[in-house]
């Protein structure tokens, strides 16, 4: 697998500037809809082309900038590809990194996270962004929550 640290460089960026424009926030966030407040200001979108090591970069940001992060994907067998990927690049098993199919994000409902990263999010449906975006607006009470799709 080639690795492009630019594409690390450039999702920490990302989400740098997310959680620096809620932190500036001057009017209370929960004044507007929380779905629209997860849109505009805890949503991240890349995209990069195939094999530019989108996954190693998220794998990355969700190990060192995260506590308690979660890996998607629309299918199992990506899962386990990412989760196979992060003991490569990591080293070692991380467990504060759940990895979970978006099949299973029901059994999530209620619980929080910090960070949820979608990888391959293009061949997402609607009803798993449906099931994404529940579990995200479960989080939002941690003010440095952040939603990457990155595909």
């Amino acid at each position: 697998m080639i690795f492009y640290p630019h594409l690390e460089h450039a999702l920490a960026i990302l989400i740098e500037a997310s959680i620096k424009t809620r932190a500036e926030l001057r009017a209370p966030w929960t004044t507007s809809s929380p779905k629209a407040f997860l849109d505009q200001f805890c949503t991240i979108r890349m995209s990069s082309s195939r094999r530019a090591g989108h996954s190693t970069a998220i794998i990355r940001m969700a190990a060192t900038l995260f506590d308690n992060p979660i890996i998607t994907a629309p299918s199992v067998s990506i899962v386990r590809h990412v989760e196979r990927e992060a003991e490569a690049t990591l080293g070692t098993r991380q467990s504060k990194i759940t990895f979970l199919p978006i099949v299973n994000f029901r059994s999530q409902r209620g619980k929080e996270c910090d960070a949820i990263f979608v990888d391959c999010a293009f061949l997402m449906s609607a009803k798993d962004t449906r099931e994404v975006e529940e579990l995200a607006l479960s989080s939002l009470s941690n003010r440095n929550f952040c939603l990457v799709y990155v595909q």
